[in-house]
């Protein structure tokens, strides 16, 4: 049997909104769930993933009238909604082209219309030239640690990406299989992002894509996710930390790391 996940991003790297009714302040929250997620890898996917938790949760603090809780919800939505804004030069352009016409500043309004028509022809006119490269730029890894095979596959994608803005994003699919003769679960993930200028960043967290599936013996699992680089040749590399059940006790006490070993990021031709 094989779970399958999809995702169009990250990051990265990773989130899960954090539980105000045990009084966390919004900021810190916000400064942990930033140091856990050095890297934008998987971002996107985990970002929209946890706005739709907190816009729920404040919908739920507004129903019970729990307004201090509302509040806070509020200001880390608020948060949440700016880093998504910032993470995507298109969706923040077009973003202050609706508060441009909204405040009837149309020569502003008429400049960033013309800053999003260049960046939708970079965009297309990208993955117009890519179309007989994909090949070329996509890389593969394929690992067993402890029995359990972890294969990576990544792939450039220019159509999220703008080069002029030195922005370029990769995705990667992740296929896990428990070849092993014992019961495990996956519990977390480590990656390590370098990129070709030399910058390395890190994430860890609980899980993969928010799941953290027990896998029989012959089981397996997938996902989808993605890492955005601000130059055009990166390599990942990690590992993914599985519990094993111990068949005497019926508890999942041994931990170990199933490696994944290291594959290139490319969005250059023959990469």
């Amino acid at each position: 049997m094989i779970l399958r996940l999809s995702k169009v991003y990250p990051t990265a790297s990773h989130l899960h909104c954090p539980r105000l009714h045990a009084l966390t302040p919004v900021p810190q929250g916000v400064r942990r769930r930033r140091a856990a997620l050095v890297c934008k890898s998987s971002l996107k996917e985990e970002l929209e993933s946890d706005i739709k938790r907190t816009a729920n949760d404040l919908e739920r603090a507004v129903q019970t009238e729990d307004y201090k809780a509302a509040s806070l919800l509020k200001q880390h939505l608020d948060q949440l909604e700016l880093e998504r804004l910032n993470s995507n030069p298109l969706l923040f352009l077009q973003t202050q082209l609706q508060n441009a016409v909204k405040e009837e500043r149309y020569k502003d309004a008429a400049s960033i219309k013309a800053q999003i028509q260049a960046l939708e022809r970079e965009s297309q006119a990208a993955a117009s030239s890519s179309t007989s490269t994909a090949k070329a730029v996509s890389t593969m890894s394929d690992t067993v640690t402890h029995g359990i095979r972890i294969r990576v596959r990544s792939f450039y994608q220019p159509g999220q990406s703008m080069p002029s803005r030195s922005y370029y994003f990769f995705g990667y699919h992740v296929q896990i299989s428990n070849e092993s003769d014992r019961v495990v679960q996956l519990r977390n993930r480590h990656w390590v992002i370098e990129d070709e200028e030399g910058r390395t960043e890190e994430v860890r967290g609980p899980g993969c894509v928010g799941k953290q599936p027990v896998l029989l013996p012959g089981n397996g699992f997938e996902y989808s996710s993605g890492c955005p680089l601000n130059c055009k040749t990166g390599y990942m590399s990690g590992e993914i930390q599985f519990a094993v059940l111990d068949e005497t006790d019926g508890r999942f006490n041994n931990m170990v790391d199933a490696l994944v070993s290291g594959f290139k990021l490319s969005a250059e031709v023959g990469g």
